[in-house]
C-alpha cells in the first residue's frame, strides 16, 4: 500500500527534495498494520498459490472467531452495579452510569479484555483471538471515520476532468492552481487535490465548474 502511495506521489507531483513518504498517507492506514498482515492478505495469497491450503483454512477460522466473538461482545451488556463500578474504578477508569455493552467497555484505552473477564460468563482464551477483538473495538470509532473519508476520496476519483479544459475559463481558481492544473493535466478530481499548492476552494472551484458545464 506505502508502494503505491508512492508510486502515485511520483506520477502526480513534481519531487524536487529527497522524496519522504508518510505512513498517513495511505487511505487505509489504519488497517495497515503488521498485527493483521494474515488477516487482510491471506486470502489472496492463497488464490495466486503462495499460502499452503492449511494456513489459509487456519485464517479463515481465526476470522470466523474473531467476528463471532465480537458480535457476542456487541450483545453482552454490562450494568452498572457496585461491583462493577468498584472493578472499573480499580482499573483506573470511570464507572458506568448506564449499562453499556462489552464492547463500549474495550473501547476504553485502559481496559483489556483480560481485566474484564471476571465479569463473563463465557469468556474465550485464544491469545490471538482476543487481541483481534481488543484493537478491533478500539479502532473502531476511528476505523468507521477513515471509512468515510475513503468513500469521499472514492467518489472524487470517479469525477474525470475534460482532457480539453481551460482552467483559465474557471472562475475563483487562483492563479498557482490555473498554472500547475494546466501543466499536470490531472485526469481526475482526485488526483488535482494531491498536487501540492491545489486549496479546498480551488477544488470547490473545479467541482462546481463540472457541475455547471458537465454534468457532474
Amino acid at each position: 500500500s506505502y508502494i503505491g502511495v508512492m508510486i502515485d506521489d511520483l506520477i502526480t507531483k513534481s519531487v524536487d527534495e529527497p522524496y519522504r513518504l508518510l505512513t498517513s498517507r495511505a487511505e487505509y492506514r489504519l488497517l495497515l498494520r503488521h498485527d493483521n498482515a494474515h488477516l487482510r492478505l491471506t486470502e489472496k495469497g492463497y488464490r495466486i498459490g503462495l499460502i499452503p491450503r492449511w494456513f489459509y483454512e487456519r485464517v479463515q477460522a481465526l476470522r470466523n472467531s474473531i467476528q463471532n466473538e465480537l458480535t457476542r461482545l456487541r450483545n453482552l451488556v454490562v450494568k452498572p452495579t457496585q461491583y462493577v463500578n468498584d472493578l472499573l474504578v480499580q482499573i483506573g477508569t470511570a464507572p458506568l452510569r448506564q449499562p453499556v455493552t462489552f464492547v463500549q467497555l474495550l473501547k476504553r484505552q485502559q481496559v483489556s479484555y483480560a481485566q474484564l473477564k471476571i465479569l463473563d460468563q463465557n469468556p474465550i482464551e485464544d491469545s490471538d483471538v482476543i487481541l483481534q477483538v481488543e484493537l478491533a473495538a478500539k479502532y473502531e470509532d476511528y476505523v468507521e471515520k477513515m471509512l468515510e473519508e475513503v468513500k469521499t476520496i472514492e467518489n472524487m476519483k470517479k469525477l474525470r476532468l475534460p482532457i480539453d479544459i481551460n482552467y483559465r475559463e474557471i472562475s475563483n481558481l487562483s492563479t498557482e492552481a490555473v498554472e500547475k492544473l494546466s501543466r499536470i493535466k490531472p485526469e481526475t478530481l482526485y488526483e488535482a487535490s494531491k498536487i501540492p499548492g491545489i486549496t479546498p476552494s480551488d477544488l470547490a472551484a473545479l467541482v462546481n465548474y463540472l457541475k455547471d458545464n458537465h454534468n457532474a
